[in-house]
Formats: C-alpha cells, structure tokens, sequence
C-alpha cells in the first residue's frame, strides 16, 4: 500500500468497535487504514483514491477524529525520483477533504525500486 491512514486515540480500540469501518493493524494506540494500493510511483492515482477514500468515509471519519485526544494523518508514501529537485504537489481538493476532517498530509519518500 502506497497511502495508508493512521488515527491516533488513547483509546482507539473503543472507538473502533463502534464504527464499520476496520483498520488492516492497530498498534500502540494507533489504527492503519488501507486508503490506495496506486505504486509509489503514482501520486497522482494515490491522491486520487485518497479523495475517493475520504468521501466514502466522511462520516465515520469524522466521528473518530472528534474523540477525545484522536488525531490523524495521510500518509502518501512516493519514490524518490533522480532529479536535482523534487517538488509534489496535493491539488486544493485533497486539501480541502482532509481539513475539513482534522487530517494532516504527509509525504513519505523511498529509494526507488531496483529494476
């Protein structure tokens, strides 16, 4: 997986039990959510997937940002490119989705795969 949700909560499992929505891994008081299988290779496919993600899950989302002590971040986990520089961009939508739910964007970069 490429983008991957995690909410924190002091008791994450608790609030979990209330919601549809299930996390592939819970550790340390932290929940992991599959959000995009696009490579780390694809952003774009990542943000998009994203966006889809958060609108399908608005609701529960926003109930378990709301508990006492949650927070929550995207994760977009991308390959470093050999480029002198490497900029990336999250377009205003995905922006948007994820302020409005509490959610902070972050960037992982890799080494690109051997080929």
């Amino acid at each position: 997986m490429s983008c991957i949700l995690r909410i924190s909560a002091p008791s994450v499992e608790v609030m979990l039990s209330r919601m549809v929505l299930k996390p592939y891994r819970i550790e340390n008081g932290v929940a992991h959510f599959y959000v995009s299988e696009a490579g780390f290779d694809d952003l774009a496919a990542q943000v998009s997937g994203a966006i889809e993600f958060l609108r399908a899950n608005t609701a529960e989302l926003r109930l378990m940002i709301s508990e006492n002590g949650a927070s929550g971040v995207l994760d977009f986990a991308i390959e470093w490119r050999d480029v002198a520089v490497q900029y990336d961009r999250f377009p205003a939508d995905l922006v948007s989705a994820a302020g409005s739910l509490g959610l902070a964007l972050e960037l992982s970069h890799y080494p690109a795969a051997t080929r």
